[in-house]
């Protein structure tokens, strides 16, 4: 029981750390005008290239929900 509540409490304060830092990614990734998003490129439909040797897949999703913001 003595374990549980240890491990509890280091991910209480591992997760509340994590909270703090994504507060201002929004902001960096608007500052800045560019957000990255890894994809596998050898897994379709979720991520491949295409015959413009540009990336397809979800990061077509997630361009076009960048531009409609």
């Amino acid at each position: 029981m003595k374990k549980l509540l240890i491990a509890l409490a280091g991910a209480a304060c591992l997760l509340s750390s994590v909270s703090a830092a994504q507060a201002d990614q929004l902001q960096d990734i608007e500052k800045r005008g560019v957000i990255r998003i890894a994809v596998p490129q050898d897994f379709p439909p979720f991520g491949s290239v295409g015959t413009d040797l540009q990336p397809q897949g979800m990061t077509s999703i997630w361009r076009a929900i960048w531009r409609n913001r």
